[in-house]
């Protein structure tokens, strides 16, 4: 049987609102005309979380597309054609906040030397000093206890909790002394103890409404409504009503194996979006999971269309999925 070529492929239809050369948009609430320096470390900490969420994602998708036939594949990429034009943006983003960190001169800090700077106050630290004010900085506004902290800022599990506390003591006093704007406070009654760098300067700024960029039109959510549409199909697949038997089998099996691959990577999107801060939360929201949704009722309603051809054809039961029968 000739086969009908069907209108574009998930690629063309999706992926090419990607344009890596188009200037990345601000998250809601960023403002790079702030004075605070702060402020960028906030953002920096926001877009840096949002490329490690991402990478997760990405690893997760290239794993799971290996299993895939070639031409589920393709329909996959677009999963990873969007992923990375997002990364792409949040680079842009997080050099912008960098170099308006070091414009406003706030404070300063020096890897190779371990020295700290704040408006003409110096401080040389010890490395374990210098290690934890580096990783709080980089990830204000959030609690962590003495085990987060030995994991992932000094990577030292050899470590003892008092000995953790101790050196909160000593941050704190470094930050006095450097009149940085700064403190290190513990959750009020939470078991075992978490602690935050908290600024001193008003909390609110980051809620600000006024503070909210224009929408624009985003490719990624492009992405989502043109994933969405369900008459689209992938190259070569042509009209079930058509199909010989084996050309229904086997375009049941591919439908089946990408919609259990998008499914797993929702899942791990999800599951990653619990450790997010409330500003990634949002861009993941906004980005990711409307394009994996649209994409996965999009191959669940072409699996249904496949699953009745073969049931009409030779009357088998329909294809049971991880997640159960498709429905028509």
């Amino acid at each position: 049987m000739a086969k009908k070529k069907g209108k574009s492929s998930t690629r063309t239809a999706a992926a090419q609102t990607i344009d890596r050369r188009r200037p990345s948009q601000p998250l809601e609430g960023e403002d790079l005309r702030t004075t605070r320096w702060e402020d960028a470390r906030h953002w920096m900490s926001i877009y840096a979380d949002l490329l490690e969420f991402k990478r997760g994602i990405l690893d997760r998708v290239r794993h799971d597309m290996a299993g895939l036939e070639p031409v589920a594949q393709k329909a996959a990429s677009v999963d990873l054609e969007i992923i990375e034009a997002q990364m792409y943006g949040y680079e842009q983003r997080l050099d912008l906040w960098y170099r308006r960190l070091w414009e406003l001169h706030g404070l300063w800090l020096d890897p190779a030397g371990r020295l700290v700077k704040h408006k003409g106050r110096e401080m040389a630290l010890t490395k374990r000093e210098f290690q934890l004010l580096q990783f709080l900085l980089d990830h204000p506004h959030r609690f962590f206890t003495t085990v987060q902290i030995l994991g992932q800022a000094w990577a030292d599990p050899a470590l003892f909790p008092e000995e953790v506390r101790n050196y909160v003591r000593r941050l704190r006093k470094i930050l006095s002394d450097l009149a940085i704007p700064a403190d290190l406070v513990n959750k009020p009654d939470c078991r075992p103890v978490q602690m935050l760098l908290i600024f001193l300067r008003p909390a609110s700024y980051y809620c600000h409404v006024d503070k909210v960029q224009p929408k624009k039109a985003r490719p990624d959510v492009d992405a989502a409504v043109r994933g969405g549409d369900w008459t689209q199909a992938m190259d070569g697949e042509g009209a079930p009503e058509d199909a010989t038997l084996e050309h229904a089998l086997y375009w049941r099996q591919i439908y089946a194996e990408i919609l259990s691959m998008e499914e797993k990577v929702l899942a791990r999107i999800r599951q990653l979006m619990t450790t997010q801060s409330d500003e990634g939360r949002r861009e993941v929201e906004l980005t990711n999971v409307p394009v994996v949704v649209a994409q996965a009722e999009r191959f669940r309603q072409r699996l249904s269309y496949w699953d009745a051809r073969v049931a009409q054809l030779n009357g088998h039961p329909r294809l049971e999925t991880e997640t159960g029968p498709a429905d028509l």
